[in-house]
């Protein structure tokens, strides 16, 4: 999660994206990650305004009117297409801290699961989750949700001495 969040301040901050143009252009992409840079670089330009709480949520319009585009003249975004950025400008510094505080929770359930193999499971969906969520913005998929619940509220030990009992692992 460090790693990907350092990586968007990389991309955002330094554009160390352009460093890498003859690779982009072999493949036939552009360095702006099909225009990600320029709509993350409006979000963050717009973050100042409602920095402490965000902007809740919005629609198509109602994001485009606040990061400054124009269907007309520019690309056509209606969201951040970042997790992380969506997370601090529909919740502000305030609602990012609760959602950092629940993952971090959520982590520390899983590395003090004495159930490895879950812990494993979990673990790697969670981090696949986080590697996906740099480039997109995946608020609205349940399955983050589901897989925050089920560390969250699943009891890993209880569930290692049921399978301890009845002679099959997890």
């Amino acid at each position: 999660l460090i790693g990907v969040v350092f990586l968007l301040i990389l991309i955002v901050g330094f554009e160390i994206q352009n460093y890498f143009e003859p690779i982009f252009n072999y493949f036939g992409k552009d360095v702006t990650l099909s225009y990600r840079t320029v709509i993350w670089n409006k979000v963050i330009a717009s973050l100042p305004d409602a920095l402490l709480v965000g902007y809740g949520k919005t629609n198509a319009d109602e994001f485009r009117t606040i990061v400054g585009f124009s269907l007309i003249y520019d690309v056509e975004a209606n969201h951040p297409h970042s997790f992380y950025l969506a997370i601090l400008f529909s919740t502000g510094i305030i609602g990012t801290i609760v959602f950092i505080k629940i993952l971090f929770e959520s982590f520390k359930k899983l590395y003090y699961s004495t159930s490895k193999r879950a812990n494993y499971i979990l673990t790697s969906g969670l981090i696949s989750f986080f590697v996906l969520a740099f480039a997109d913005d995946y608020i609205m998929l349940p399955f983050f949700y589901i897989l925050i619940s089920v560390v969250t509220f699943f009891d890993f030990n209880l569930s290692n001495k049921i399978c301890n009992q009845n002679k099959f692992y997890i």
